[in-house]
């Protein structure tokens, strides 16, 4: 999200960005106490808070990648080898539950190797090991360009879901709170048109 902390930067320099990482009812009720102001939702499940909003922004797909010249980068895997492959869990990231989700049909699961609380553990695990880490393919894509990692192609479907924009329906006449919103919504217009 450094594109959105440097587009506010210059057109808001007293606006402030942090990132705190979150997932279901921890996130609502952050956004329902001001904790946070805006929460990015790829969970897509169904909210069952009448006081939060949201944007859908895009849709995404899974993307799994591994250290450079691991051996599943330079073959197609099938379905068996990919789930019984080590793969790290980002706990912010609900990527393993996708992925199982779709294997189950296949009666499969993926083998989780580690558990992590962020992306960049997960990363400095990959580049270390024979471990795979699924992101959404968005973020993926910026971090293969920024490290030495390998595209793993997926032995299923690709799996689609919406990336959301959360708040809470306090804000909804708060003009900042609005524009501030507007921003990051065309933000990420911008960046998937360049993709």
């Amino acid at each position: 999200m450094q594109p959105l902390r440097r587009r506010l930067e210059e057109l808001a320099p007293s606006v402030r960005v942090g990132w705190m990482p979150g997932q279901g009812e921890e996130t609502i009720e952050a956004l329902r106490q001001g904790r946070c102001h805006f929460a990015i939702d790829i969970e897509s499940i169904e909210l069952p808070a009448p006081d939060i909003r949201v944007l859908k922004l895009y849709d995404d797909t899974l993307a799994t990648v591994a250290r450079a010249g691991h051996p599943l980068s330079e073959q197609e895997p099938d379905a068996e080898s990919f789930a019984g492959s080590d793969h790290i869990a980002v706990s912010a990231l609900p990527t393993i539950e996708l992925l199982d989700r779709e294997l189950a049909a296949q009666r499969l699961t993926c083998t989780v190797a580690a558990q992590v609380p962020s992306v960049l553990a997960g990363l400095l695990l990959t580049l270390d090991s024979d471990a795979l880490l699924t992101l959404p393919a968005s973020l993926a894509s910026i971090l293969e360009k920024q490290f030495t990692l390998a595209r793993v192609k997926l032995p299923i479907e690709d799996i689609s879901f919406p990336v959301r924009l959360l708040w809470h329906s306090s804000y909804d006449r708060d003009e900042c709170h609005n524009w501030v919103r507007d921003e990051i919504a065309a933000l990420a217009r911008e960046t998937r048109r360049a993709a």
